[in-house]
């Protein structure tokens, strides 16, 4: 639920900004690393959550 919670508000953050649209979960960290929000670290995080996520949704 956290993970889903996070997803939300970045995907948000990302529309509101008008930045461009992702494609895919991994992508939200791609935009807002590039973006300067988040830096290499919290990118791999994030990136890894997204993983974690992807697993107990479709496992």
């Amino acid at each position: 639920v956290a993970v889903e919670a996070t997803i939300d508000v970045r995907e948000a953050l990302i529309a509101y900004m008008r930045w461009r649209t992702p494609r895919s979960y991994r992508e939200i960290g791609s935009i807002l690393l590039e973006q300067g929000v988040i830096d290499e670290t919290l990118y791999r995080l994030f990136q890894e959550a997204v993983s974690i996520r992807n697993v107990l949704v479709h496992n």
